[in-house]
């Protein structure tokens, strides 16, 4: 189980799809409903909107579940995305008998281990927020064998571009470092990154207004911080650069346990609260037309 709400996420997107549907007759232009993939590795999100497929839109509106706020409350502009990337690293080193030769090793589980450490002792960036964890480490073969391979997924996050390239520099710095300093190689794989971004001020109004006249909401915020990372970041990047408006809503929702927690659960009347609330959007963004 992933436990992070992408489950109800879904079926949001699909309560919004049957709407449209059954109230066609009474909207105008053209709506697309993305299910994003990949998006915790985030992967999928860049790789659309290079495609072109948000090309022609007017607004883009992404939404997520929880996020620290309780059920009732809704944010209708998200802000302050950590830049991020993420990316595997790979060593290679050389087996030998651990009692009989070993100096005839090369040790890859010691300059994984090296590097882990030493890449979470950057010194933190003085512009603003900076992040990395090292998630996963996998590494030898046996007690009797000099670990010849050793392999690690790590992440680096910054609350600029500025900042996410110093982490990611630094880190790359040390597992090159790790590598000279125990006599193995050592190999890089990005595996995906995301961007920051601001929510545009029209939609969040929108949004806004809207959020007044659905059921089950008693908290409004027009913006308030993100959490982490998000690769619709692109999405919302990719709209904006061509004129539109694009934001970020956070439905609250009562969890059982923090996201990314095997206890994991959501208040079930969110999504209906989330529903209600990107429907009626829509609908006022028909009455008034696209953009201005």
């Amino acid at each position: 189980m992933h436990a992070c709400g992408h489950d109800g996420h879904a079926a949001m997107g699909l309560g919004i799809a049957e709407l449209i549907i059954e109230h066609s007759n009474s909207l105008t232009g053209t709506y697309k409903l993305i299910f994003q993939p990949a998006e915790e590795g985030v992967r999928g999100a860049k790789a659309m909107a290079d495609k072109g497929i948000l090309d022609d839109c007017d607004y883009f509106i992404a939404i997520h579940l929880g996020m620290s706020h309780p059920t009732g409350e809704v944010t209708a502009g998200a802000q302050g995305f950590l830049c991020t990337t993420k990316f595997d690293v790979r060593y290679t080193g050389v087996s030998a008998h651990a009692g009989a030769a070993p100096e005839n090793g090369r040790n890859a589980l010691l300059a994984a281990c090296a590097a882990a450490l030493n890449m979470h002792a950057i010194a933190p960036h003085g512009k603003g927020i900076s992040r990395i964890n090292v998630g996963v480490l996998q590494a030898g073969e046996g007690r009797n064998v000099v670990p010849p391979n050793a392999f690690m997924k790590v992440e680096t996050r910054g609350a600029t571009e500025e900042i996410e390239t110093y982490m990611y520099s630094r880190a790359r710095e040390i597992i090159d470092g790790a590598a000279k300093m125990y006599g193995v190689e050592s190999v890089v794989y990005e595996t995906g990154a995301a961007t920051t971004a601001r929510s545009s001020n029209k939609i969040v109004d929108i949004i806004a207004n809207e959020a007044v006249k659905v059921d089950g909401i008693t908290e409004i915020e027009k913006t308030a911080a993100a959490e982490g990372s998000d690769d619709a970041t692109w999405m919302m990047k990719r709209v904006q650069n061509l004129g539109g408006q694009a934001t970020y809503i956070i439905v609250g929702s009562n969890l059982t346990a923090g996201h990314h927690n095997e206890y994991f659960d959501f208040d079930e009347r969110s999504l209906f609260i989330g529903v209600d609330l990107i429907f009626k959007t829509l609908q006022a963004i028909a009455k008034n037309g696209a953009r201005s």
